[in-house]
């Protein structure tokens, strides 16, 4: 029985290790700020070298119930089980692909706001189609290697010699 029920903490565990770590979060950021004071200097984006502790500090602003700055197995099946029982709203015991669908929505608010504040260059809270198009023209320009105007296989050739 030990080790069923140590097979499941572990499992547990992991899964919302998992879902931390894809940064997965539906708690504003403002609260985030008032909960952990703002110690967010030198945190980068989902791409940075720190994005991995960036996910942690969410997953604490998100599950740290008594405000310990800790969190325990047990806070975060509390908070999963309540976050479950609320997107259940057959009230079945099981969530189907349409409450599922707006479980996910409901998560990934937040990493949908840092994109649209990505590309909102201005700040004005809007993105027009040169904010729009802005990132992936820079994108298309660094993989072009060999400065052609177009990204294709001798590109790709190119960086890899590069990098090995």
């Amino acid at each position: 029985m030990k080790h069923k029920r140590k097979l499941f903490v572990t499992l547990g565990v992991v899964a919302v290790v998992g879902l931390a770590g894809l940064g997965i979060t539906s708690h504003a950021h403002s609260e985030y700020h008032q909960k952990f004071g703002g110690h967010e200097a030198g945190v980068h984006g989902s791409f940075g070298k720190r994005s991995k502790g960036k996910a942690v500090v969410k997953m604490l602003s998100r599950y740290d119930e008594n405000g310990d700055r800790a969190i325990t197995l047990e806070e975060v099946m509390t908070a999963r089980s309540t976050q479950f029982k609320n997107f259940d709203t057959n009230k079945d015991g099981a969530i189907n692909l349409t409450e599922f669908e707006r479980l996910w929505l409901d998560e990934m608010r937040e990493r949908m706001v840092d994109r649209f504040q990505d590309h909102d260059s201005d700040g004005d809270g809007k993105i027009n189609e040169a904010d729009y198009s802005a990132k992936i023209a820079l994108m298309i320009e660094r993989l072009d290697k060999n400065e052609d105007g177009k990204v294709d296989r001798s590109d790709m050739k190119r960086s890899r010699k590069h990098h090995d």
